[in-house]
């Protein structure tokens, strides 16, 4: 994250440190610290400022961000990994998904848990009957659970 693009689009926008720290629930010294680069706002902080700017997400993030990065802030991945097959309703549902998880992953490491283990994976041209299968069986098994018991330990 560019500390002077924080403070030009807080200028751009007209709002002072005090309003942007409400917005996005920290303090006015938050604000300060991270248009100083000793700090980088969190991706749910990036998004109360941009709403509060007028801006998209994706203004605020730096020119050559990738991975869930991009995915959260609801850009399509880099050039030259971008599938055309995949439908613009399922790209929003892929966006969806990776933004909801980005905040769980937030709010485990705030409230310092460990998030569950999901042994099962599946690829988008992976048979949706073996993986359906697969995940009801891992369910059935209390496979799952054993995993949830372990990570808690």
């Amino acid at each position: 994250m560019k500390p002077e693009l924080l403070i030009w689009r807080r200028n751009r926008a007209k709002v002072t440190v005090e309003d942007a720290a409400k917005a996005a629930a920290v303090t006015s010294g938050d604000i300060e610290a991270w248009e100083a680069g000793g700090t980088a706002p969190s991706l749910n902080q990036l998004r109360c400022l941009a709403a509060k700017y007028h801006f998209p997400p994706c203004r605020l993030l730096p020119a050559g961000a990738t991975g869930r990065l991009r995915a959260a802030a609801g850009l399509p991945p880099a050039a030259g990994s971008w599938r055309p097959s995949i439908t613009a309703n399922l790209a929003f549902h892929i966006r969806t998904a990776y933004e909801r998880r980005e905040l769980a992953l937030e709010l485990h490491d705030d409230l310092r848990e460990i998030p569950r283990v999901f042994p099962l994976k599946a690829q988008l041209g992976d048979d949706p009957e073996v993986s359906g299968h697969a995940c009801a069986e891992a369910r059935h098994s209390g496979g799952q659970r054993k995993l949830c018991r372990a990570a808690r330990l």
